[in-house]
């Protein structure tokens, strides 16, 4: 098994999703996110154990942008479907992580 990303929010340490197509595709996310001028997904990405939690808004603001190009352009992606719908996951937990008023982290997981 290859490395992956889990969607964390404080206190969990466990996700139900796997989103290694996000990783796997790591380099093409962030070229786009250049492009449309936002943070970099990879920036987001949590290589330590002690927690390192993102930045809400910057994070809904690029994944936002992120699936929108990526649905409406022609991009070569490994799996365009699934990586949308990884990115759709992560944008759904982040938005219960701050309706909670929780931190949340992508952790990387191998």
């Amino acid at each position: 098994m290859g490395a992956t990303i889990w969607v964390l929010p404080e206190g969990k340490e466990e996700d139900n999703w796997d989103h290694s197509f996000m990783l796997s595709d790591e380099k093409k996310l962030d070229a786009i996110s250049n492009k449309l001028n936002v943070t970099k997904l990879s920036e987001f990405y949590d290589y330590e154990f002690e927690g390192n939690y993102i930045d809400i808004k910057d994070a809904i603001i690029t994944l936002r942008a992120l699936i929108k190009e990526i649905k409406t352009t022609v991009i070569k992606l490994k799996s365009k479907k699934e990586l949308v719908e990884e990115l759709e996951d992560c944008l759904t937990k982040i938005h219960q992580a701050q309706e909670n008023n929780i931190r949340i982290r992508f952790s990387i997981v191998s």
